[in-house]
């Protein structure tokens, strides 16, 4: 049995990785980065993310449960600025 959570998520990393061997002009494979040049980039990266996720919960504290319709339009508002 697929489960389509994975299968979208799979095909956002091949995504990814295609947009980045264009951009870099190589792999993760042949990227010759030292450990520590790995570390601060994995760091650099999960400090994206927890930015990411301050900034949704920043958007629900705006908003009482209940409030659903106004909490939609917010999510809307960010989605069609990025």
């Amino acid at each position: 049995m697929s489960d389509p959570v994975v299968e979208n998520l799979i095909e956002q990393y091949r995504e990814r990785s295609r947009l980045g061997v264009l951009k870099y002009g190589t792999t993760l494979d042949n990227n010759k980065l030292t450990l520590k040049e790995w570390l601060v980039h994995m760091t650099q990266e999960l400090m994206d993310a927890s930015l990411y996720a301050n900034k949704m919960i920043m958007v629900l504290d705006k908003f009482e449960l209940d409030d659903e319709e106004s909490l939609k339009k917010e999510i809307d508002g960010i989605a069609e600025k990025s």
